[in-house]
């Protein structure tokens, strides 16, 4: 062991809590990954379609209404 209780002595084989490297694994959580990434441009494409047909319908139902007097009162559109 370390004489300065600053050091740590690593010794061979010693290697409590710690998990061993595996590839296999790796290759697992990539391919995770990637199945996620595909599901969520999926979703993210089906999100943008419904969008694109919901302000499509907006637009055509939308009017522009100009000079309008904020202060106005109801007596006074109708001209009474």
């Amino acid at each position: 062991m370390a004489e300065n209780n600053d050091e740590v002595d690593y010794e061979e084989g010693d290697n409590e809590g710690e998990e061993e490297y595996d590839d296999e694994n790796d290759d697992d959580l990539i391919q995770d990954a990637l199945q996620m990434e595909d599901d969520l441009t999926k979703e993210s494409s089906k999100i943008s379609s419904k969008l694109s047909e919901i302000s499509g319908n907006l637009d055509e139902l939308s009017i522009y209404v100009g000079q309008v007097d904020y202060s106005a009162t109801a007596e006074e559109l109708r001209g009474k």
